[in-house]
Formats: structure tokens, sequence, C-alpha cells
């Protein structure tokens, strides 16, 4: 496997971007979650090797606010169609611009990959929505929770959401909640005409409806036995469903 190396890309408002590489052959966009970031949702969870032995290359993303990319504290600046800008820009800045690049997305990040699919459909070839849902973004969370974290959410989905960005060294609050404000309310509405494929763990409260969703959209569905939305990322099982899909 060609060894990682880390870049920045400058999106169209001029956010710097974080972005990693690593491996040999066609390659494989990795869009991370909320409050993570790509280092920690895909290389530590293996994707990066899993990727290699399938003879594919890893492209990880820090998305605004999270790992090593810049973190504005607006929320205008987390409005999703900037977020996809911000994969366009990495694309463009790895070389990887002139011909469909397959997709792999986890909760928010799936927002984020079917809005670039959206509006650069030529820019996307397989899409892979996994820890996502029906739900629109955030549904039912107080964003200000990621700043006054003294209190743990009653919501389930809040409390997930809460422990992610607690857990992570070097989250910065208000940059979190600015993003949560941003994407709130951002829903998948429909399919973008791209193969897709839904993901999610069968204890995963925040994908919930992801198997109906799927089969509205003729799209494929895996479920993930046995996991949560904190730990599904790095299943075996996901890995096997999205490099066959892939394939």
């Amino acid at each position: 496997m060609r060894a990682i190396h880390a870049e920045h890309a400058e999106s169209a408002d001029g956010t710097r971007v974080h972005f990693e590489v690593a491996g040999t052959g066609a390659a494989v966009l990795l869009v991370h979650g909320f409050a993570s970031h790509g280092r920690l949702n895909w290389i530590d969870a293996g994707w990066t090797t899993a990727l290699a032995a399938a003879g594919r290359t890893a492209v990880t993303v820090d998305l605004r606010g999270h790992g090593s990319s810049d973190k504005p504290h607006d929320p205008a600046r987390y409005a999703p169609h900037l977020l996809a800008e911000d994969l366009l820009a990495v694309l463009r800045a790895a070389d990887l611009d002139a011909a469909p690049v397959d997709v792999v997305t986890y909760s928010m990040g799936g927002l984020v990959g079917w809005e670039l699919a959206r509006r650069h459909p030529g820019a996307v070839g397989r899409l892979v929505l996994a820890g996502i849902g029906p739900a629109p973004a955030f549904d039912g969370v107080e964003p200000d929770i990621f700043v006054h974290s003294g209190r743990v959410p009653e919501d389930p989905r809040a409390a997930a959401l809460l422990a992610m960005a607690s857990a992570v060294p070097g989250n910065d609050p208000v940059a979190l909640r600015a993003c949560a404000r941003g994407v709130a309310g951002t829903a998948l509405t429909g399919p973008t005409g791209h193969p897709t494929m839904l993901v999610a763990g069968e204890r995963d409260d925040l994908a919930a409806g992801a198997a109906d969703l799927a089969a509205r959209w003729g799209a494929e569905f895996a479920p993930i036995p046995r996991r949560n939305h904190l730990n599904a990322v790095s299943a075996r099982t996901f890995k096997d469903a999205a490099l066959a899909f892939l394939s």
C-alpha cells in the first residue's frame, strides 16, 4: 500500500480542507460523520487497509469544522452545498476530477455525499450512504448541547451525538454547534440517479428507517448485525458489503 500522505485543498469560499490519500488503483472518497474526522472514521477503523487489499485508493477528508480542516464558527459556513463543494475541491486537488469517483459516507457525511452527487452528478460513480436514514439532520437535537455539555440529553439520538463530540480530542465545540445549526433540517429527499446502497447498524437509532428508504429508492440495503451508530463503521460486515457493491 502506498504510504499515506496529507494535503489541503481550498474550497470555493476559501476554507482549507484537509485530506489524506493512500493506496493504488481506482479511488474511493470516504466522508466521515459529525464530530469525527477522516483518520478516526476510516483509517483507524481499517478502511484504508481493506481498500488497499481490494486494489483501491482511499481518499479521506476532514469536513470543515472537523479534524485538521478550518473550523469556522458561523453556521452559514456549514450550508450543505458548501460542504459538498469541499469534497469537489478535494477531488480537484487530488487530480481525481476527470472521471466519476465512488463515494462511501457515514452519518452526516451521507448528506454531504448525497449533495455532491445531486449537484455534481458527473463527479460520483457509486454511492454508499451508511449510518443515515430519512429523518432530517439533528432532528430534535438542540445544537447548544455541544457547548453546554453538562447534561446528558434524554433523546438517545442526541445523547449519541454528544458522546461522539465529547470523545474526540481536538474537537471545537463552538464549531460543532455551528455545523449542527448549518446542517440541521437537511434530509435525503430522493435518489440522485447513481447506483446507491444504504447501510445501517441494526441498533442504530440515528439511521432508523434506512431499509424502508432504500426500498423506496430502489437502492440496495445492507444491515450490520448487532451494531449501533458508534461502532457500525468499523464492522467487517460494512466493509465487505461496501466493497462488494463498489466492485
